[in-house]
This record gives C-alpha cells, structure tokens and sequence, in this order.
C-alpha cells in the first residue's frame, strides 16, 4: 500500500497533472465566456437577421399542446443551433492557439539551430588557432627531435568532444525550457 501511495504522490507532483488541472479550470473558464458570446451577443444579433425573438426558442412544433395539459412535442433546433455556435467558436479559438504555439516552437528550434551553427563556428575557430599554436610547437619539438603529433591529435579528439559535449548541453537546457512552458510566448 505504501508503494501505490509513492506511486501516486509521485504521479500527482509530475508537472504534467498541474499543468492538466490548470488547463481544465482555464477551459471551463474559457466555456463560460464562449457561451456568454454567444447567448449574449452572437444569439441577439443573429435573431436580430431572421426576425425571430431570440433563435434559441426556434422550433418545429410535431404535437401541439392538447388542451387537455398534455405537452407538446417539439425539435428545438434553435438550442442545437446554439450548441454549433459554442462549438465552432471553441474550435476556431483553439486552431488559432495551437496554430500559434506551433510557430513559436518552429521560431525557437531556428533560434536554437541557428545558435548552435554560431557556437560551431566560434569552436571551430577555435579549434583552428588550438591546432596552429600546436603546429607551432610540433615543429619547434620537431626540430629538438620530439614528436608532437601525438599531442595534436590529442588535442582535436578532446575540442571536438567538448563541441559535442557544449552543443548537447544547450539542446538539453532549451529542451528542458521548452517543455516546461518558457517555449510559449
């Protein structure tokens, strides 16, 4: 039993559930507003067009109420109407967002790529003078009758690994970022 409830502490502390549970709460949020849009103004204006009081009382009477008190019976098209409307609303709103998320991400990874093409460069360079301050001392150890290839070669194993190394720890830092939400702008 103890194990099931670390299990789960460990579930629940995951930024995942938080971020759902924002999300949730955003959304019923969000709902509220479309559907005020909607009832509020989209409703108004639109029955404003047919002529109607209000497009939620739209309807096609089947059975007219009995004078008896039994009841009518009815398809409320103007409520289902109504329901397009909330959904097509939520649907064009949430394109737009993830529309717009998808091109902050794009924007990041150029940035991302276009950092790591820079540091590249900037360690190749680096690499290059590394590598003629070497040659220059290979030649003197040369003359002395030393060999100094072994240290050159040494020593561009040991610059590309630490490019290699530098670039892998940016990707993982802006990944980390990105995942975490800092991506979204």
């Amino acid at each position: 039993m103890k194990k099931l409830l670390r299990e789960f502490k460990a579930f629940i502390n995951k930024g995942n559930v938080i971020d759902l549970a924002v999300a949730v709460i955003i959304g019923a949020a969000f709902g509220k507003i479309v559907s005020s849009l909607v009832e509020d103004v989209i409703t108004p204006l639109t029955s404003l067009v047919i002529g109607s009081v209000d497009i939620v009382d739209l309807k096609w009477v089947i059975i007219k109420a009995a004078a008896d008190g039994a009841g009518e019976v009815a398809v409320m098209y103007g409520k289902f109407l109504k329901n397009v409307m909330d959904f097509l609303i939520i649907a064009v709103s949430i394109f737009f967002a993830i529309k717009f998320y998808n091109r902050a991400t794009r924007n990041i990874q150029k940035q991302i790529e276009k950092s790591g093409e820079q540091i590249k460069a900037r360690l190749s360079a680096q690499k290059t003078a590394d590598c003629a301050d070497k040659d220059d001392g290979a030649a003197e150890a040369a003359e002395s009758g030393d060999n100094g290839r072994e240290s050159h070669a040494e020593s561009n194993a040991s610059a590309v690994g630490e490019e290699n190394g530098i670039l892998k720890e940016i990707r993982d830092l802006l990944k980390n970022h990105i995942e975490k939400g800092g991506g979204r702008s």
